[in-house]
């Protein structure tokens, strides 16, 4: 990461893997010279989705050759790979600081990838925020208007692919489908650390208190308005009734 890019001068370090492309093109050879330090020999690794090839040729105009790594995934299993990612969610089950961590790195990924300098390159359109919010071990997709916007998208190329018009799904809440276990209550994880967890039950009991008060004033506005319009019906009733007598009585030539 850029965090370890300059600076370290780690011994024995035969090998660098860039999990993704630094926002800052220039930074990419500083990555790698963590590796080979003093004459040693080393190798740099950075993966890459398909839209970020255009990367390598950057490079190259900047005099740094990159080659394409051949390697088959020969025992790559989906099923292993899924029960890999379901074992890594049981974990954080069962703390709840883990799961806001993997949370926050998702966003953290996204938001570097909206600042990158190449941005006609690593487009975050392009980006599949989902998967990659798997891969982090997420028990959901993070609330954040680009991932949002990105489902919504999906969601109407699914429906549309499928002849399911608007109308009849019609938006719906899309809980369901940022959700990589439906089982999971979120708001029941607990944290492991014991000091956390007992301001994160008070913080829970102040807001429930909030939330009461406010649906307390609610039910007094909500009587206060319904008082008011039956006063006002009431007021225009009678008035509608003199307003008949003052008639009959002016029809008789009874001035009142």
């Amino acid at each position: 990461t850029d965090l370890a890019s300059r600076g370290l001068d780690i011994p024995f370090v035969d090998a660098v893997i860039q999990f993704d492309a630094p926002t800052d093109p220039k930074s990419f050879a500083h990555r790698c010279g963590r590796t080979a330090r003093l004459g040693a020999r080393g190798v740099a690794y950075a993966f890459l989705a398909r839209h970020e090839d255009t990367f390598v040729q950057v490079q190259q105009l900047r005099s740094i050759p990159m080659k394409r790594y051949k390697h088959e995934l020969t025992n790559a299993d989906p099923e292993r790979a899924e029960d890999v990612s379901k074992r890594i969610r049981e974990i954080l089950k069962k703390d709840r600081e883990l799961c806001q961590k993997s949370l926050e790195a998702v966003v953290s990924h996204v938001r570097a990838y909206l600042s990158h300098e190449l941005s006609l390159i690593f487009r975050v359109g392009k980006l599949k925020i989902v998967e990659l919010a798997r891969a982090y071990g997420c028990l959901h997709v993070p609330k954040m208007p680009e991932i949002w916007d990105q489902v919504q998208k999906e969601r109407e190329k699914r429906m549309k692919n499928e002849g399911i018009s608007m109308e009849q799904e019609g938006m719906g809440d899309m809980k369901e489908e940022l959700m990589f276990d439906a089982s999971v209550k979120y708001d029941e994880i607990k944290y492991l650390d014991e000091e956390k967890e007992r301001r994160r039950q008070e913080e829970l009991q102040d807001d429930g208190k909030k939330a009461e008060k406010e649906r307390q004033s609610l039910r007094k506005e909500r009587k206060r308005k319904k008082e008011e319009k039956k006063q006002k019906g009431e007021e225009l009733k009678k008035r509608k009734i003199i307003q008949e007598w003052e008639d009959n009585m002016s029809k008789m030539g009874i001035v009142t």
